[in-house]
């Protein structure tokens, strides 16, 4: 989230991806880290978007799974340049990684690492 406050990326978010990071988020960890991440959110200018098409969506079925298609269809709608996912199940796969797609989906460290700092050295 630090990257993006440098307005060097932009922050996109489908309603749902948001849903589901919140109630993640209260089960694992708690209310203060509930707040604190909405804390994050809030100094981030992130963007929503809307909800992807059913057609992108059923595209994105086979390759990650009904339960996952809204996070990959909704980075593929808006054009994000980026995924950033701790799903290394689902998203982070070979699948996925071979499927030709207008994005790369990695993890935050590993974006971390490979693009927003990496570029620097």
């Amino acid at each position: 989230m630090e990257v993006c406050r440098g307005h060097r990326f932009r922050a996109v978010f489908t309603s749902r991806v948001l849903l589901e990071a919140r109630v993640n988020i209260a089960e694992k960890f708690g209310e203060l880290e509930l707040v604190r991440f909405y804390q994050q959110l809030a100094g981030l200018e992130a963007q929503t978007v809307t909800p992807p098409s059913p057609g992108c969506m059923a595209q994105c079925v086979p390759l990650v799974g009904e339960k996952d298609a809204h996070v990959l269809a909704g980075a593929l709608e808006c054009s994000a340049d980026y995924l950033l996912t701790l799903d290394r199940r689902h998203l982070i796969t070979p699948g996925v990684q071979a499927a030709g797609l207008l994005l790369k989906v990695m993890t935050p460290g590993d974006f971390l690492k490979e693009i927003a700092y990496g570029e620097a050295q």
